[in-house]
């Protein structure tokens, strides 16, 4: 009977030591047997955190320090409540009061530092990382800290948004070829800064990204080449603006281009995509008044999902574009005024549901357009003002949301009153007869005859 009562208690002490974790808590890091215990560094007391998300999809966000906190150095732990601290928060709605801090240590779990997260800290000296990984680094995530001197990341910084850096003058440079760098713990060359008078600058192999307004204004500046096994993942903003660069192949590498990038660059000719481009965003405005642009070399191979907004506005000289198979959305006024513009080429597999107002406005020179019917939107004046000329030829009946003069030439005015408008000739595509229909001759559309 005693062996029993021992077995009994054993049985009962084995099962009270099993910790139990409520459904959408996560344990507390920790391990035993084959699980070697999760790696966690003790944060400085004082700071702010909060989880999002629920069940295994949590994870926490670093968000700024109490007010009683008055610590200069500090260190952001790597767990809340039992949660990965895997985001640094954004600095419009947290990260407030860091004006006393002079040094931050982040640890290898966070993937993400937020937009304007330490933007105006304008003690901050040194920000450490702890170990290897790939980071995203916000826009104006360290604006205007003008005492930072040191960056020490020792891993990939996987995409720059614009201003990242900007105004941190105090931030160690590394000339190379002509142009300056600011680096990483292990890499001296992560970040082309300034272009300084260069005119023919050859891109370091490891340089990850090319600062906002790198080459801005530089109207001396003409040629740029990269390095064979480049490490380039991002162009932000304003990194060419208004510059007197001819021509660009943009790296495989390269997946994000900021806005106005390009704009003004009035002796651009030619943009070339490499081959087997990993590109998948372009900001608004990204080539607008490249006068002499004539070629964008395998558009068509990027990856975008949104061409976006007066992207070649007054690009006076292009005659071609042909749109890659990920784009679903045309913005607004995307190649407004592109006079020269003879042909538009959807993607047999095409994905577009919408196309915004104004998309190919004053495209003077264009024949026809051929809609493809994936579209459900269109907003007003797809094409128009352009010669009367022009035919448009619909893949599919419109059965979505189309503006009532999407495809206007123009509106009618007796004085101050429209008294009615011009339409362009529109065919829908059938295999059968019907009046207003058209078909593909020698691959070509042709309004249909029948016989």
């Amino acid at each position: 009977m005693k062996k029993l009562l021992i077995l009994f208690l054993s049985l009962i002490l084995s099962l009270s030591s099993i910790s139990l974790v409520a459904c959408g808590e996560t344990e507390t890091p920790g391990g035993g047997g084959n699980n070697p215990p999760e790696h966690t560094v003790e944060g400085t007391a004082g700071l702010r955190y909060q989880v999002y998300g629920q069940g295994e999809n949590r994870y926490a966000v670093f968000i700024g320090l109490s007010k009683d906190c008055t610590e200069t150095d500090i260190v952001i732990g790597t767990h809340y409540q039992g949660v990965k601290v895997s985001e640094i928060g954004d600095g419009v709605n947290y990260l407030s009061n860091f004006k006393g801090v002079e040094s931050v240590k982040i640890h290898k779990y966070v993937k993400v530092i937020n937009s304007s997260a330490f933007n105006g800290s304008t003690a901050l000296k040194k920000v450490d990382f702890e170990d290897d990984c790939s980071l995203k680094i916000s826009g104006s995530a360290f604006k205007k800290c003008k005492a930072l001197e040191e960056f020490n990341y020792k891993g990939e910084i996987e995409f720059l948004g614009d201003y990242a850096f900007e105004e941190c003058t105090a931030l160690k440079t590394t000339e190379y070829e002509g142009v300056n760098y600011i680096g990483t713990f292990n890499n001296p060359y992560a970040i082309l800064y300034d272009g300084l008078d260069a005119q023919d600058v050859k891109v370091h192999k490891d340089c990850e990204a090319i600062h906002s307004k790198a080459f801005l204004d530089k109207t001396n500046f003409k040629t740029i080449t990269f390095e064979d096994d480049n490490r380039l993942n991002s162009i932000c903003g304003f990194a060419f603006h208004n510059s007197g660069l001819t021509e660009i192949t943009i790296p495989s590498s390269v997946k994000t281009l900021g806005q106005e990038a390009f704009r003004y660059c009035e002796s651009l000719k030619k943009v070339t995509f490499s081959e087997n481009t990993e590109c998948n965003y372009w900001g608004p405005l990204l080539f607008e008044s490249c006068t002499l642009l004539e070629e964008v070399v395998n558009f068509d191979k990027t990856k975008i999902t949104v061409a976006p907004e007066l992207c070649f506005r007054y690009c006076d000289s292009i005659k071609y574009i042909s749109f890659p198979e990920t784009v679903t959305l045309i913005q607004s006024k995307f190649m407004w005024a592109c006079v020269s513009l003879e042909k538009i080429t959807f993607p047999k597999n095409c994905q577009i549901t919408e196309i915004q107002y104004n998309a190919f406005r004053s495209a003077m020179k264009c024949k026809y357009i051929i809609v493809p019917k994936s579209v459900q939107k269109v907003g007003y004046d797809l094409i128009g003002r352009v010669n009367e000329d022009l035919i448009i030829y619909l893949e599919g009946e419109p059965n979505g949301t189309w503006h009532e003069k999407w495809n206007r030439l123009v509106d009618i005015y007796d004085g101050k009153t429209v008294i009615g408008t011009k339409y362009y000739k529109t065919y829908i595509y059938s295999d059968t007869y019907r009046e207003d229909g058209w078909r593909y001759v020698n691959g070509l559309p042709k309004a249909y005859v029948e016989g």
